[in-house]
């Protein structure tokens, strides 16, 4: 019976045990490593890791533990199989030793040929193992990256449409239970019709991905992007109130108007509209509160801040409905100039 082959044998016990061991084994293939003495075994261990450790558990640690012991709580040999060889081969000594961490016992004395059928098999077995463990790391990742590629927009590399309605909705939840403000803001391309019709869908595909990039810059780490559908992007602001998100929301729309997205030779310019919704600890049944609720009031707002002109920042408010910010000083202040003030909202 041939070994398999360049495998490496970690042999440990006393000379009697090994010495015409080591001989048999190098003469089959295998590379084998000999140790005397706890010290050794111990040195070789932690510079290799071997196919196969043949003990013979009667060698002990130099403070009288049990080698098998030492030897299976090393991180680097817990997936490596170990043969022991014992001259004791009661039923005891044998539950004692599998218990212990052995994958195969053999007693002493042994013919040469069932051990070597008794270590081809423990690396085979290893083998399998570790095929089986490599293929699990592969689907692992492979489902990961499909769990990714369902939640991300494929033109933006940004969320989708149907992981920020989900993110949403576990939002509310958290808000609910944690008596915490949540803030939606929803974003349209000014005019985008224009960037395809004089400029082609290719230019307009590369302005949604230079403008994704923007909005993702523009936000804290806490905040969740989205396209949202066509033009459309949201912005989700866990534990933000609506001062907050109007700071944020006029942060996006400054920073759009300031930023030239070239396409080519071409340097063109945007505006956006965004319209926001919130609510806060004291609404009345917060845990109630839908999804479609905050984006029917955002939506609401988004059209008050395009059909007020365009590039401006509106929010759905309680008392008048959807308000223009910049037209109206009174929420002006309430929802920028005293956010500012008080410091209430810092970029995270």
């Amino acid at each position: 019976m041939k070994s398999i082959k360049s495998e490496k044998i970690l042999l440990l016990g006393p000379d009697k045990t090994t010495k015409d061991l080591s001989q048999k084994l190098s003469n089959v293939g295998f590379d084998v490593l000999v140790a005397n003495n706890t010290d050794t075994a111990l040195k070789f261990t932690e510079v290799t890791t071997p196919s196969v450790i043949i003990l013979d558990i009667a060698m002990q640690s130099n403070d009288g533990k049990d080698l098998l012991t030492i030897l299976k709580s090393k991180v680097n040999l817990i997936n490596t199989p170990l043969i022991a060889l014992s001259e004791n081969t009661d039923e005891d000594s044998l539950v004692y030793t599998f218990l212990h961490g052995a994958n195969d016992f053999i007693g002493l004395p042994f013919k040469f040929k069932e051990l070597l059928a008794r270590i081809n098999n423990q690396i085979k077995i290893r083998n399998i193992i570790k095929d089986l463990e490599e293929k699990n790391r592969e689907l692992t990742k492979r489902n990961e990256i499909l769990e990714q590629l369902a939640i991300t927009d494929s033109l933006t590399e940004i969320y989708n449409k149907g992981y920020i309605l989900k993110r949403l909705k576990s939002e509310l939840l958290r808000s609910a239970r944690y008596n915490e403000p949540l803030s939606l803001i929803m974003i349209d391309i000014d005019h985008f019709k224009r960037i395809n019709d004089s400029l082609g869908h290719i230019a307009g595909d590369n302005t949604l991905r230079e403008l994704s990039k923007v909005l993702v810059k523009s936000v804290r780490d806490v905040d969740i992007v989205a396209r949202y559908g066509g033009e459309e992007f949201i912005v989700l602001c866990p534990n933000t109130s609506v001062s907050g998100a109007a700071i944020l929301a006029e942060r996006i729309r400054e920073n759009v108007q300031n930023t030239a997205f070239q396409f080519g030779n071409i340097d063109i310019r945007l505006t956006v509209s965004l319209g926001l919704s919130s609510i806060s600890p004291s609404y009345p049944a917060i845990a109630d509160v839908d999804t479609s609720k905050l984006i029917e009031e955002a939506d609401s707002a988004l059209y008050k801040a395009k059909s007020s002109g365009r590039n401006k920042v509106a929010v759905h408010t309680d008392e008048l409905g959807p308000v223009c910010i910049e037209d109206s000083q009174e929420y002006k202040h309430i929802f920028i100039d005293q956010a500012n003030e008080n410091d209430k909202f810092t970029r995270q």
